[in-house]
């Protein structure tokens, strides 16, 4: 389920996680999409984010 893998992959800090619950979204459209979305999005909350996932 997209909702538990997301939230599973912010507890780990784990990008394998949370690019699977991109994936499993149906407004996903492919890896490339996942992956762009997830680079753009962790770099634009760097200041709040932990350490952990840089």
């Amino acid at each position: 389920d997209t909702h538990e893998l997301t939230a599973w992959a912010a507890v780990t800090c784990d990008r394998a996680i949370l690019r699977r619950a991109m994936l499993t979204d149906p407004i996903c459209n492919n890896i490339a999409d996942a992956d762009a979305c997830i680079k753009d999005l962790l770099e634009a909350e760097r200041s709040v984010l932990p350490k952990q996932w840089y």
